[in-house]
């Protein structure tokens, strides 16, 4: 998306965080790839998969456990 860089660069960010589903490829070295932190999705979908199976919530299991 045009102007995303930029937007993303802005000092008001201090991270940004996204999961390794999804190669973080198209980011250019600089700030905006410098507040990227990578988090691991298997342990989130783990956790899906097993409260699927006992029938349980999976409302709180977006909430950022950081």
């Amino acid at each position: 998306m045009p102007g995303a860089e930029s937007a993303l660069a802005d000092f008001a960010i201090d991270r940004i965080i996204a999961t390794d589903s999804v190669p973080a490829f198209r980011l250019p070295p600089g700030p905006v790839l410098a507040k990227l932190e990578i988090i691991s999705a298997a342990p989130l979908f783990a956790e899906t998969i097993r409260r699927l199976h006992h029938n349980e919530t999976l409302a709180d299991l977006l909430l950022y456990q950081g």
